[in-house]
């Protein structure tokens, strides 16, 4: 009972208050975020950058590559090749006198150069000479990728005339082309009577390095 005889004397106090006394509810301010001192800090202003740079654009290195050092080409004479991967290289001396006395001699060197000779003084003292036709290498084919580099054909004793058979001496008949397949020499002699000739030559090959020309 206390308690609703105390609600009904606040009720009539407030009744009783003047309309000017009377609670007003106030809308609030709108919060505003606080002016910075000037010694505070700033915002940067990007303006203040000037125009944005783009960065260069970087030249990419050129790759470099390697060139491969040439093999240098292997070379050799035409001559026989001995051992286990041997290969045989003829030279056929024809001679055109049978009735002389006058001996002959071929062979190739261990370099691959070869020998020819037509000895009428220190072997049987033929006193009519002798002629004779020579061949080396004929019939011969280079393989591998082989070819002919250079020729040289040289007398030890004797000379080198137009016309051997009028004279001691040599001549060549026929001579491998440079660049050749073909290292094939043919060779004529004529030795004078109690007289002696003897040739050297060899022909120079050159091929794919490891290889063989045969």
């Amino acid at each position: 009972m206390k308690t609703a005889s105390g609600l009904a004397l606040a009720v009539f106090a407030l009744a009783a208050l003047p309309a000017t006394a009377q609670i007003k509810l106030k809308t609030p301010a709108p919060i505003v975020s606080p002016t910075p001192t000037p010694g505070g800090f700033q915002p940067l202003d990007p303006s203040r950058l000037g125009p944005k740079e783009v960065p260069p654009t970087r030249t990419p290195i050129p790759t470099r590559t390697a060139t491969p050092t040439p093999v240098p080409l292997d070379e050799r004479y035409a001559g026989p090749k001995w051992g286990p991967a041997s290969s045989d290289v003829p030279i056929v001396v024809r001679r055109l006198d049978a009735r002389s006395q006058c001996k002959t001699e071929s062979f190739f060197f261990n370099s691959g150069m070869f020998y020819v000779s037509i000895d009428c003084y220190s072997q049987g003292r033929g006193p009519l000479g002798l002629k004779a036709d020579v061949d080396v290498a004929n019939g011969t084919r280079l393989k591998n990728g082989w070819k002919v580099k250079s020729v040289a054909i040289n007398f030890w004793d004797g000379t080198q005339p137009l016309n051997p058979d009028s004279h001691h001496g040599f001549r060549v008949t026929r001579q491998p082309a440079v660049g050749s397949d073909d290292p094939s020499v043919a060779l004529h002699l004529f030795a004078e009577g109690f007289n002696k000739i003897t040739v050297r030559g060899g022909v120079m090959l050159e091929g794919p390095h490891g290889t063989t020309p045969w």
